[in-house]
């Protein structure tokens, strides 16, 4: 998985990559967000868009709704930032959008990772017996 959260007013002024919002990014928070819902059970419909595809408020309502499951559905950071309000029409909107997806699914994966699925956890067990 992919995450930019590190756009900035020069990314916006120079007319980089990072200064547009266009298909392949929404695609990435698309795609973001169902891996991290289906990790976590929670409902979402993926949608694909196409370089020719326009958004409508109905689909960024779709994405924050997405986030704000994901954030408050699971663990995340104390400085993850909080979901952004409606409408997503800034770059920091957008960087707090992928921040919080990065956040909760590195939080998820860590937790997942600190399991133990199989045999007993060693603690001690060369010191003897009681």
């Amino acid at each position: 998985m992919d995450f930019v959260y590190d756009r900035t007013q020069a990314d916006i002024d120079n007319r980089t990559a990072k200064g547009f919002l266009n298909a392949v990014d929404l695609n990435r928070v698309e795609n973001n967000i169902d891996v991290i819902s289906g990790k976590l059970a929670l409902p979402f419909t993926k949608k694909i868009w196409a370089r020719t595809g326009l958004p409508r408020v109905a689909d960024f309502t779709r994405i924050r709704n997405g986030v704000n499951a994901i954030r408050e559905g699971y663990g995340h950071y104390s400085d993850t930032p909080a979901t952004p309000s409606q409408p997503l029409n800034t770059y920091q909107k957008w960087n707090d959008v992928e921040r919080i997806l990065h956040d909760v699914n590195e939080v998820y994966d860590r937790s997942m990772g600190a399991l133990n699925y199989c045999g007993e956890v060693l603690a001690g067990e060369g010191i003897g017996t009681l």
